[in-house]
């Protein structure tokens, strides 16, 4: 079937001229999607079961929400899809606040409390396609009694099935703007796994445009080197696609990325679960592919180990150099102990991939990331504040590690405290886990323990530079060459050096600072 001459170049061009950072609370400030649902939500009776509500209250956002194929879009998905700058008429700005507050007020997770910064497992939605996870869902309702297992159940088979209508739906629009090939795509994936490389490429980029359409933020799309290597090489032996084409073909879904102007992390090398190599072809694509669109959305992760190939190293510092930033370097010696330290196998441990900035993620085994902040610079003036107590460095070494012990407890407490008030019965998550390791054959939400494996909340130590070169600066100064006296520093910081000038050029150059390779 014909393909029409898209050309993401083109449409690169459009998303950067239409995406103005400087404005960007307006930028397609209208959400549609939580419009839509509000409306369901406002209109309709809830039932048994707030998970299936949410998953039709979804379905019915899908199928209202307009249909947007530019004329150089490939691929069908993306922000426009969900978000836009005008309100479909006859809706009015009241309709919207109404609708919107509706959705709203029933409330949804947050980051902190397991929302976004996810990763669904795209190789088992490319094996089974949409349709082979609902008859995974059917065989598991077949065998549950459990009223709460079957309402889970029933919510992922609604959400999965929204999703396959709204596929549906978009390829009908694709034909009818007479985008025969796009719209044949769409139809092909509705139900069944993917049989071809665009294929594939298309039923990733719009599950991962409607997750990000529920409200998620800096979701991954995971290891594509990895899970689109055998439809690439089949395509490839086949002479249905050349290598040419495939890098033509993921340059459009990387300015799609782009187009949603949000972080979209994508992982490439790196150990296999069997523990050998995993560089190949796709993976040399996906670093020229991120060379020439050149986004600071498409995140791209490159993962090092000691059996990586020097060509690939070369690739991946080629394209640092060009400015782009990427891909971000990833050591696997690190990073697979640091995940078998948690119960994780080595085999899957060494699948990892990353999410949001640089978060370390089990692919579609795990709930989404959380992380929260740490100000390590408050217990160094917690600590200063009893300095003239503390006689030697010893004590004051060990005031402060009390000190941050009891302030790193509280922020943990904290933390558990607001994933706690979400709870999964009033906050079930059913198309996630519909895409996520265990949930179905567990019926349960990924965040009611459905999930193969917990969430990471990774606490940010933040300000240790600052906190080294401060615990230094009192140790070298203040204690073994006395140059100041305790209670002098004290009243300098307390004063933030107005009068004192003298100290502050003692501390900035007076000790060993962080980062200059200085074993003490």
């Amino acid at each position: 079937m014909h393909e029409p001459d898209c050309d993401w170049r083109r449409q690169l061009a459009i998303e950067r001229r239409t995406f103005d950072s400087s404005c960007a609370d307006t930028h397609l400030k209208y959400h549609l999607i939580e419009m839509y649902r509000g409306r369901y939500f406002r209109t309709r009776e809830r039932g048994d079961s707030e998970a299936v509500f949410r998953a039709r209250a979804l379905d019915a956002a899908l199928q209202e929400v307009p249909l947007v194929l530019a004329p150089d879009q490939k691929f069908f998905g993306g922000i426009e899809t969900f978000r836009q700058n005008r309100l479909p008429e006859p809706l009015t700005e009241l309709d919207y606040a109404r609708e919107t507050g509706a959705s709203q007020g029933r409330g949804r997770r947050t980051f902190r409390q397991g929302f976004d910064h996810t990763l669904p497992h795209y190789p088992q939605l490319l094996e089974l396609g949409l349709g082979g996870i609902v008859r995974r869902i059917d065989r598991q309702l077949a065998a549950r009694r459990a009223p709460q297992a079957r309402q889970t159940l029933a919510a992922m088979k609604t959400a999965v099935e929204a999703l396959s209508r709204y596929i549906r739906r978009a390829a009908a629009h694709a034909q009818a703007i007479g985008r025969d090939a796009c719209g044949a795509r769409l139809e092909r994936i509705a139900e069944a796994p993917p049989a071809s490389f665009a294929d594939a490429l298309q039923l990733v980029w719009i599950t991962h445009v409607v997750l990000a359409a529920e409200g998620r933020y800096a979701d991954a799309l995971g290891r594509l080197d990895q899970y689109l290597l055998p439809l690439y090489e089949q395509d490839l032996k086949a002479g249905t696609l050349t290598r040419e084409a495939a890098l033509e073909d993921l340059c459009h879904i990387w300015t799609k990325i782009e187009g949603m102007h949000e972080v979209t992390n994508l992982c490439i090398g790196g150990l296999k679960p069997d523990g050998t190599d995993g560089t190949n072809d796709l993976s040399y694509l996906c670093i020229e592919a991120t060379r020439l669109v050149h986004s600071p959305s498409t995140n791209l992760s490159a993962r090092f180990h000691d059996a990586s190939p020097d060509a690939f190293h070369r690739a991946c510092f080629e394209s640092i150099r060009t400015g782009i930033g990427f891909p971000a370097i990833f050591n696997d010696h690190v990073n697979i102990p640091m995940l078998e330290s948690l119960g994780i196998p080595a085999e899957e441990a060494r699948d990892y991939a990353l999410v949001g900035c640089v978060e370390t993620v089990v692919p579609g085994r795990q709930q989404p990331w959380g992380d929260s902040r740490f100000d390590a610079q408050l217990v160094i003036c917690r600590t200063m504040a009893e300095i003239e107590s503390l006689p030697t460095y010893a004590a004051f070494w060990e005031r402060f590690l009390r000190l941050q012990e009891e302030a790193v407890r509280a922020h943990c407490d904290t933390v558990n405290a607001a994933i706690a008030s979400a709870p999964p019965d009033q906050f079930p998550d059913p198309l996630l886990s519909a895409l996520t390791l265990d949930c179905v054959a567990r019926a349960r939400d990924i965040n009611d323990g459905g999930a193969r494996y917990r969430r990471c909340h990774g606490v940010g130590y933040m300000s240790l530079a600052t906190v080294t070169d401060s615990l230094m600066a009192v140790r070298k100064l203040v204690y073994e060459q006395k140059q100041l006296a305790p209670r002098q520093l004290r009243e300098a910081l307390e004063a933030d050096f107005q009068g004192y000038e003298p100290v502050r050029q003692m501390l900035l150059n007076g000790a060993p600072k962080y980062g200059n390779d200085d074993d003490e």
